[in-house]
């Protein structure tokens, strides 16, 4: 083999290792992100529940079954999904304010170089 054709296989290989580690790197990325939303998705099928039994069980205005508020204030009605939204909506945004997680889980310029 030539001395020329060995040194253009090294650099065929430097360009694919280059290519790889762009490859590895932007998984890492990927990764990252993937864990973050399911994290996120977990504390929002949570606070779903929590937030769905709170409602039924405070709000609901049905013929089987009525909630604490509709049999003191009969005017009130069934409040159930608005008022589930709004418990779902607190208890996720508090969980996140007190776990300190949301926008600094992407990641920071130092992280992506390194």
């Amino acid at each position: 083999m030539d001395e020329d054709d060995l040194r253009e296989q090294i650099l065929s290989l430097e360009v694919q290792i280059e290519e790889l580690a762009e490859t590895v790197e932007s998984c890492r990325k990927i990764t990252l992100i993937s864990k973050a939303i399911v994290a996120v998705g977990g504390t929002l099928i949570l606070a779903m529940a929590i937030g769905m039994g709170i409602s039924i069980w405070l709000f609901s205005n049905q013929t089987e079954y009525v909630g604490i508020v509709p049999k003191h204030v009969s005017s009130a009605g069934d409040l159930t999904f608005e008022a589930g939204f709004l418990i779902t909506a607190a208890i996720y945004l508090g969980w996140h304010a007190i776990a300190g997680t949301g926008r600094e889980t992407t990641l920071s310029p130092d992280q992506a170089a390194g």
